[in-house]
């Protein structure tokens, strides 16, 4: 691992140099890379792309199109060239699906959200929807709101599928920016029952 960490550069590559990986199975929507490219714009381009030796993308497919919409002619990047094949495959999907089995501290991130508003910041940088903030502060975190909303409904969940409840609940909030909450529980009360 050590000797790994000591090769990693960062490598300024022409973007027209690049290659997307036909193995990449996450999708990504227009107001996704908007939002992606927005981040840039603001903060600079401050998470390289990964790439193999041959400079195909293995990791940063979304920040690739982010890049493309902002007109960008170099990209930052870091080459991995000791993963075979298999392992860029398993990589591509490890590094998408790690990403979104983190959870939030709620209590933390509205008072993150308090800081920022505050300030001159746009909101709309931070990835999360108006509605979706705004909520946060209706409620005592949204997590224990969907506790509630779920001992309402008298459903019992062991603890690995309340916790998958959880995250396919805050993925559906960000991805499809739902505010209504019964609707969501709706759809995945519907997902449950079906499987």
């Amino acid at each position: 691992m050590k000797d790994m960490m000591g090769k990693l550069n960062i490598e300024i590559v022409d973007i027209d140099d690049i290659k997307e990986s036909n193995y990449n199975s996450r999708i990504h929507s227009e107001a996704q890379v908007e939002k992606i490219a927005n981040s840039i714009a603001e903060f600079g381009f401050v998470n390289p792309i990964i790439i193999d030796d041959e400079n195909e993308i293995i990791a940063g497919h979304g920040r690739f199109m982010a890049a493309k919409h902002l007109n960008l002619n170099e990209v930052p990047t870091i080459k991995l060239t000791h993963l075979t094949d298999d392992k860029k495959r398993a990589f591509i999907i490890a590094d998408n699906k790690i990403a979104l089995s983190g959870d939030w501290d709620y209590d933390m991130l509205k008072e993150e959200f308090d800081i920022i508003l505050k300030s001159e910041m746009d909101i709309d940088l931070l990835g999360f929807n108006s509605k979706f903030i705004d909520s946060m502060f209706k409620e005592k975190s949204a997590e224990s709101m969907v506790v509630h909303k779920l001992k309402t409904l008298k459903i019992n969940f062991d603890a690995d599928d309340f916790d998958t409840t959880i995250e396919s609940f805050n993925n559906i909030m960000d991805k499809e920016g739902c505010v209504d909450h019964e609707e969501v529980l709706v759809r995945l009360l519907d997902f449950y029952l079906r499987s």
